[in-house]
């Protein structure tokens, strides 16, 4: 996969807190603003739009992002947990060491877009569509991944435990390192799949396949 990397000037200092005021008619929209160590709970951003952003160490927890544009954003340390990113589009971003525990982002578009040590358990990511998105060294445990659309989707050491992957295709994802113990897949999803030995047991298990010696 292509390095993912956004297209990035330097960064200007902003306030977040500015934006909360926008009358409701108003989009609010920030470019090439550095953020950090913001800490503005469930704050209400809902269509948001940033461009070539940095944030820092904001804490964004229980934040209204809904249907939110991030276009060449890094996030670093940030921690957005309960955030309601619905229909969010991500676009050539990165977060790194960023919690996401028990974030919503049904039907979020991701293209180009790369996760390094990231918390996100108990992320609901279903109907979410991924292309050419790298997770690598992530927890995505106990998450919704149902009904998702990938193409050049690559998962490096990613722990999936209790993550349920129902009724979407994993064709040509390859699973061999990550953690799958007891996710959640259909039958029909299965083809094409690439595991290890040991997985193929686990998922045979899944299915009510009995496995001998």
């Amino acid at each position: 996969m292509t390095p993912i990397e956004p297209r990035m000037p330097a960064p200007q200092p902003a306030v977040l807190e500015e934006f909360l005021d926008i009358p409701p008619e108003e989009t609010p929209e920030l470019r090439l603003a550095l953020l950090e160590n913001e800490t503005l709970p469930a704050a209400r951003l809902a269509e948001l739009r940033a461009y070539q952003c940095r944030l820092e160490g904001c804490r964004l927890p229980g934040a209204v992002l809904r249907r939110a544009e991030f276009v060449d954003t890094v996030f670093d340390r940030c921690d957005l947990s309960g955030a309601d990113l619905d229909g969010a589009y991500f676009s050539r971003c990165v977060f790194t060491g960023c919690k996401g525990v028990g974030a919503r982002m049904q039907q979020a578009v991701l293209k180009n877009v790369r996760f390094e040590r990231c918390n996100f358990a108990m992320c609901d990511l279903t109907g979410a569509a991924f292309t050419s998105v790298l997770l690598d060294d992530c927890d995505l445990s106990g998450a919704w991944l149902t009904e998702c659309r990938h193409r050049q989707l690559e998962l490096r050491q990613v722990k999936l435990c209790g993550a349920s992957l129902f009724h979407t295709p994993l064709k040509g994802l390859d699973l061999t390192g990550c953690r799958i113990d007891d996710i959640t897949v259909a039958a029909e999803d299965l083809p094409g799949v690439i595991v290890d030995t040991w997985q193929a047991a686990g998922l045979a298990k899944l299915l009510g396949v009995v496995v001998k010696g």
